[in-house]
């Protein structure tokens, strides 16, 4: 059944790299256009948002509602960790998919997998 509250979007996925040498050859971007309802975060789902020392500063939060297997920054279609997660296109900015929850429904609700991503606007080493 189609969602009338899902709309397009565009979300990157990088492919596998290659090392060459010393050097790491990252792989190229593919694009994936998807139908997905995409929301400011709200105070209550930042409740649940883990901040742990170091890695990236993070602007602002999304949440994504979809039919799509994306991957994050924990794991990927395989469940091993994902080396790079998904990019999601919002407000003409690049927001970094972190976290997934699969919601499977019996009732009249809509089974799909929500997603929580952030825009990244600066890599930190070390948040102290």
């Amino acid at each position: 059944m189609k969602n009338p509250l899902r709309r397009p979007h565009v979300v990157y996925r990088k492919t596998e790299g290659r090392r060459e040498g010393i050097h790491w050859i990252p792989g190229p971007e593919e694009r994936l256009d998807i139908l997905a309802n995409v929301q400011p975060l709200s105070p209550r789902d930042m409740v649940d948002l883990r901040v742990e020392k170091g890695g990236r500063l993070l602007k602002g939060f999304i949440k994504i509602y979809t039919d799509e297997v994306l991957m994050t920054a924990n794991a990927n279609e395989d469940g091993e960790d994902a080396v790079q997660p998904d990019t999601i296109v919002f407000n003409g900015e690049r927001y970094t998919l972190m976290s997934e929850g699969v919601y499977n429904m019996t009732n009249s609700v809509v089974s799909h997998n929500k997603y929580i991503a952030a825009l990244e606007i600066q890599h930190v080493e070390d948040l102290e």
